[in-house]
């Protein structure tokens, strides 16, 4: 149900195609000499001929020949053959022949409409917006209503005003337009409502429309859970007797049942691929302890799947044999696997046969195949929540302070882009070497210390004597985002407050602490405050059997890598609990790895915990 062509784009190929072919648009062209009504009658021709781009072109050479006040509907003309002939670029371009100031109200509107569809389809729905907010709704006549409507649903959702373009399907759903139209409105409408959260969804209860209310019911009835789709076409069933005269298509029903069922299926066998040989085999082997244990525990009674290892190695290339193998045995769901490139090569498949959690993510450009999600622990998405915490507690002012590497430049380029998106400030950034033990240098210049002490020996220098003079911190900076490791954070911290920043907030992700607590080294990064999993942050007791069976299983290696086994923990549930995030945006599920969604691209979110360093140890605190 994912699809793949606007409503505006099947609007305008369906509906101004007929419009042109029975009424040559409802608009009455000059006809001002015999020459040009001869090129008019061609172009109609080609018109009913469907060579829509030579028309265009003929109607472009006819407006050059035609008087200046009959030029305006020549090009008027041409540029709506364009987007039938699917050139919005060049529907533009002869837009941008026009001076819209004189135009007559209807030329105006045509004009306006014009741009509206061409912006839309092109992707520059800025622009689009623009022409909304200017449109006169009342000088519309119903053909060019509906094109508003059409149009207008596809801006608002491409702009992320998702209540807003659900209000313009509804619209469109009670309005007079072909069944090809009305069913593909049904299903794009449909998908944004499942897109919406509680309290947009509890907004549109507000209404009094019958035909919106029935929708919202619909939706009520899909989040629920289910034992089995006889439940839920009870459900339905009962719902179409509450609402006898809505007029949803049938398929669209169909596909609701059959998008839940293919939620809802618990699988009997999963199938593990981890390199547990090869570079990556201890984190492999920590991940498996995770899953091992988790599956050792589970309490749930109707999911108790046989798990499968399959040993993927070293080599990513051979990734799809492994997966094959594994479908081929009967696999109903896959986890892992764990290398990025081989992450990358099952997501160039189409489509895949059995649903598969990654343990891994794909680079942001490319989109996942159906059945494919992700999940895993993504630095950028702690670096993007430091930036919301930071913000959040009021800090709109802020220096970057980090080693050069690509693991640590993905944590600043994501901590930058979302403080930037927030309207926040970053001041400056400077980079420290990690085989240093003194940052003086770096913490001078980014406090700018070193200005102060220039200005001590310029003072010195005039008055010829030396001067009592502490140097001062600059004073605009609120915070600091430190991108360390723990041996190197225990360094710099102690430094930062030797050079008067003592009063600075230091703020951090996860990887500034090992995971297991050590008092009397992490004494020096005192006061810090950084985010990590509840597993780490937050252990419960009745996970303390869970803790030590991974311990059994993995041995030293798990000390040294705690967030994997967590990982491993999170993996074997989410094939069970991921149902109920898919069917709703506003769902969570919480994991040992954190509060985990379903954000765009099947990407498993984790809203992840608070804490500061205090007496060397790690404390819980409240987010903003």
């Amino acid at each position: 149900m994912n699809n793949k062509q606007t409503l505006a784009l099947s609007y305008c190929i369906i509906v101004f195609t007929s419009l042109f072919l029975i009424t040559g648009c409802g608009t009455s062209l000059p006809r001002s000499d015999s020459a040009i009504a001869d090129k008019n009658t061609q172009a109609e021709l080609l018109i009913q001929q469907q060579k829509y781009a030579q028309a265009a072109e003929l109607y472009l050479q006819i407006a050059q020949q035609a008087a200046a006040e009959d030029q305006v509907s020549y090009r008027l003309q041409a540029a709506e053959i364009l987007l039938m002939a699917a050139a919005p670029e060049q529907a533009l371009t002869t837009l941008a022949l026009l001076d819209s100031t004189i135009l007559s109200p209807q030329q105006l509107l045509r004009f306006q409409l014009i741009g509206l569809e061409s912006y839309t389809r092109t992707a520059q729905y800025e622009q689009a917006r623009d022409i909304l907010r200017a449109l006169n709704m009342s000088q519309l006549n119903d053909s060019q209503t509906q094109q508003y409507l059409v149009l207008s649903a596809d801006i608002y959702a491409a702009t992320g005003d998702y209540r807003s373009a659900v209000e313009a399907h509804i619209q469109i759903d009670h309005s007079s337009y072909l069944a090809i139209i009305k069913a593909n409105n049904q299903a794009i409408l449909w998908d944004l409502l499942t897109q919406l959260n509680s309290h947009q969804l509890a907004q549109l209860q507000a209404s009094q429309d019958q035909n919106t209310q029935a929708w919202l019911a619909l939706v009520a009835v899909q989040q629920k859970i289910y034992e089995n789709t006889q439940q839920l076409q009870s459900a339905i069933d009962q719902w179409r007797l509450s609402y006898p005269l809505h007029s949803i298509n049938q398929t669209l029903l169909t596909e609701i049942i059959a998008r839940y069922s293919s939620y809802f299926v618990i699988p009997k066998k999963i199938a593990l691929l981890l390199p547990m040989t090869g570079r990556y085999s201890t984190i492999a082997q920590v991940i498996y302890a995770g899953v091992s244990a988790a599956q050792q525990l589970n309490e749930h009674p109707a999911y108790a799947p046989e798990i499968v290892l399959y040993d993927t190695g070293e080599n990513a290339n051979e990734i799809m044999q492994y997966y094959q193998a594994a479908v081929d045995d009967g696999a109903e769901y896959i986890i892992g696997p764990l290398n990025k490139q081989a992450v990358e090569l099952i997501a160039q498949q189409a489509e895949l046969s059995v649903p598969t959690l990654t343990l891994n993510y794909l680079p942001a450009d490319i989109k996942p195949p159906k059945n494919l999600y992700q999940f895993g622990l993504l630095p950028e998405d702690e670096a993007s929540q430091v930036a919301d915490q930071m913000l959040g507690n009021g800090y709109h002012n802020v220096l970057i302070l980090t080693p050069q590497g690509d693991w640590e430049s993905r944590l600043v380029t994501a901590f930058s882009q979302r403080f930037d998106e927030l309207a926040g400030n970053i001041l400056d950034i400077k980079f420290y070497a990690k085989d240093k033990v003194d940052f003086s240098d770096p913490l001078k210049q980014i406090l700018l210390i070193d200005q102060s002490e220039l200005r001590r020996k310029e003072l010195n220098a005039t008055l010829g004597q030396r001067v009592e003079y502490q140097p001062r911190r600059r004073q605009d900076a609120e915070a600091i985002f430190l991108v360390a490791r723990p041996e190197l954070a225990r360094l710099i911290r102690p430094q930062i407050n030797y050079h008067y920043a003592t009063d600075l907030p230091v703020y951090s992700t996860s990887h500034i602490f090992s995971g297991t607590e050590n008092s009397t080294k992490d004494r020096d990064i005192n006061e810090v405050i950084f985010c990590d999993m509840p597993w780490i942050l937050a252990p419960q007791a009745d996970n303390a059997m869970l803790r030590e069976l991974i311990e059994i299983e993995a041995g030293d290696r798990y000390q040294d890598l705690p967030r994997f086994a967590a990982l491993g923990i999170d993996a074997y549930h989410l094939p069970l609990e991921i149902n109920a995030l898919l069917i709703s945006a506003d769902k969570s599920y919480p994991g040992v790895t954190g509060n985990l969604s379903i954000t765009a691209n099947n990407h498993v979110y984790r809203q992840l915990s608070w804490s500061k360093f205090r007496n060397g140890r790690p404390r819980l605190i409240s987010s903003p």
